[in-house]
């Protein structure tokens, strides 16, 4: 559409809202503290989504779970308590089974790059598909990423996969990680992240499934991580939703602003977020965390162990078998 078009329907979408009284508000919640590469990302894009919108749309933005937890997200948004989150995969999996299926053995250890192509291929579209019709919300562009995550430890080193047999690791969330987790001889346990520091410090946990950033952004060596062990779990990202009812309420010219808007950051973000792993990488090391990585044998033969429990996890996690081999089919034509 062209451009000058554009801002005069926008100019009269806002004389309309102010003769009617106060703007629509767009309310946009994030988990993450205000230093983590993800919350710089969704500030960016509330800031200049305000730009763009000013006197259509009012935008809030709201880091460090201040308006809401991004566990309890699509029910605030289903609620009308919030119109955007940008969650992680591992809180929607309970909810759409199928966005498990980056949980599974079958993308342990992998990279980055097989996890774009599956998102960008017909899988991935059939992917989105079933979160924005099941949790009645917009996926308004592509996910942004976290980055790989590893295991960390407090008092007890993990220096091979014999390590973490016994151990109790904190995950975020998501039956997939807890059932990895278990899998490789470990006990998984959910805690959110508001609450994680103080039970890391009281020594309810001797480990736990995230990244460096998060674990520099939480500052977590004063919290007790001592240790990582750098054997890519899953590449973990954050998936931007809206809430339907916000969105089918909004002209399609605001609708294409927002979501052209939210397209133009995720490139960069995704170069931040790497960066970003690498930057905290080297904090941790100052901070004193020892880092060790499995060798590619050890790690072969961990992730052979994990793929011969695949059909079982899948069945526990509710994945259909029919979405496993389109994925399967897309990820590059192999198979587990």
């Amino acid at each position: 559409m062209n451009r000058r078009l554009l801002l005069i329907l926008l100019w009269v979408a806002a004389a309309g809202a102010l003769w009617a009284g106060d703007l629509p508000v767009m309310r946009i919640s994030v988990e993450n503290t205000d230093s983590h590469t993800q919350t710089k990302t969704v500030r960016d894009f509330a800031r200049r989504l305000q730009q763009r919108t000013e006197g259509v749309l009012d935008i809030r933005f709201f880091s460090s779970s201040s308006l809401v937890r991004d566990s309890e997200a699509v029910r605030a948004m289903t609620l009308g308590q919030l119109e955007m989150a940008v969650p992680g995969t591992w809180h929607l999996d309970r909810l759409v089974p199928e966005v498990s299926v980056f949980l599974l053995p079958l993308f342990y250890g992998r990279d980055a790059r097989d996890v774009y192509d599956l998102l960008d291929s017909p899988a991935g579209a059939e992917l989105v598909g079933y979160i924005e019709n099941d949790l009645f919300v917009k996926v308004p562009g592509r996910w942004i990423d976290l980055g790989h995550t590893h295991l960390f430890s407090t008092d007890k080193p993990i220096t091979s996969y014999d390590d973490i047999r016994g151990m109790r690791i904190r995950v975020a969330g998501g039956y997939g990680n807890e059932a990895r987790i278990n899998a490789m001889g470990a006990l998984s346990t959910s805690i959110a992240w508001a609450d994680f520091p103080s039970r890391l410090e009281q020594g309810v946990v001797a480990g736990v499934l995230t990244s460096h950033e998060t674990v520099r952004s939480g500052e977590l060596w004063n919290y007790g991580i001592r240790y990582a062990f750098e054997d890519r779990q899953y590449f973990a990202q954050y998936v931007p939703m809206i809430s339907r009812r916000f969105w089918n309420s909004l002209s399609a010219e605001v609708q294409e602003i927002i979501i052209d808007t939210w397209e133009e950051g995720v490139d960069e973000s995704r170069r931040a977020a790497s960066a970003a792993q690498e930057f905290a990488r080297g904090v941790l090391l100052q901070a004193g965390v020892k880092m060790t990585q499995p060798s590619a044998v050890e790690l072969s033969r961990m992730r052979q162990h994990l793929l011969s429990r695949q059909d079982d996890i899948a069945r526990l996690l509710g994945i259909p078998h029919e979405f496993i081999e389109h994925v399967e089919a897309e990820l590059l034509g192999e198979t587990p």
